[in-house]
């Protein structure tokens, strides 16, 4: 679940620092933080001084205004202080904060699990709409990382059970944390291990009507295209593959066409440069229908989609 940026984004040398300890007032930390984070390459520095400064005080944005002359004590001062360094030092605020918003739900994060990106969303939505108002059913979420999007599921439809998967025990483990947390850990089961391996043997109580994931699709080779907060802070057994970044979803269409009923979907996020092999992919083989790749909303290639063939 995440955007692999494809332009090279190094950090730039960053800047001596404001010293923070003399920033006594709310207004003189997030002008200072702005330059801080801005001078190490950070391109939405202000929006994001502003996001630590209401997440660690407490505020809501109106109160930034409100409040700007506000007098922070020693503690908040070493807090905000401690957040900066490390988000100038790239690492992804969604960890710093620990969590993120996704599809309405807050899903807790940390580096265990990658970041739910906005675009992922497209695929719980395309997911959701294949499905209707089905009244029950089960989605399979392969390569679950945090849960977001199983949790995204099962809490649109009611009706639905989620099995997810994972190869990594640290990510099941948040994600099943993230189940508790919203309510919704009677819906959801979990499972450690590699692809559909760990369902193989288990008799489901009722349909399975979509599989849904977002599995690693980044080439080892493109490392050094990613964003730094990507490629030094975000898990890589999430995030690469080989074959040019197509391996793992080889694997994967090969395992559902031998796993999933007729007339459940596969939706798979991908890459934008791998639409038309995945589409290929899924078109030549007989055990798919409907082949289609789908772009999100900023017009790149990110959802492969296509039903189980009778």
């Amino acid at each position: 679940m995440r955007e692999r940026p494809s332009a090279d984004r190094s950090p730039r040398s960053p800047a001596a620092p404001p010293r923070l300890p003399r920033l006594r007032t709310l207004e003189e930390w997030r002008r200072a933080a702005r330059v801080w984070l801005a001078a190490a390459g950070i391109d939405s520095a202000a929006a994001e001084a502003d996001i630590i400064a209401c997440r660690l005080l407490g505020l809501e944005r109106v109160d930034l205004a409100l409040q700007h002359a506000r007098t922070l004590t020693a503690t908040e001062r070493r807090r905000l202080s401690r957040v900066l360094h490390r988000r100038r030092a790239r690492v992804p605020l969604q960890y710093l904060l620990g969590e993120v918003d996704f599809f309405g739900l807050t899903i807790r994060v940390t580096p265990a699990v990658l970041v739910p990106r906005p675009e992922t969303e497209g695929l719980v939505e395309r997911a959701l709409s294949f499905l209707g108002q089905a009244p029950e059913g089960i989605a399979l979420d392969v390569g679950t990382g945090s849960g977001a999007i199983g949790l995204a599921m099962a809490s649109a439809r009611p009706g639905l059970e989620v099995w997810a998967s994972d190869l990594s025990p640290a990510a099941i483990r948040i994600a099943r944390g993230n189940a508790r947390r919203l309510g919704l850990a009677g819906r959801m089961r979990f499972f450690v291990g590699d692809l559909l391996e760990p369902f193989e043997g288990r008799v489901p109580p009722v349909p399975i009507r979509v599989l849904v994931s977002n599995p690693p699709y980044v080439s080892t080779g493109d490392r050094g295209r990613l964003a730094p907060e990507v490629a030094m802070h975000e898990p890589e057994l999430a995030l690469f593959a080989p074959e040019d970044g197509l391996g793992v979803i080889r694997r994967l269409v090969a395992a559902a066409a031998a796993f999933l009923p007729p007339g459940a979907l596969l939706a798979i996020e991908i890459g934008e440069d791998l639409g038309g092999r995945v589409r290929e992919l899924l078109a030549t083989a007989p055990a798919w229908r409907e082949v289609g790749i789908e772009r999100d909303l900023a017009g790149r290639d990110r959802y492969a989609l296509a039903v189980k063939a009778s």
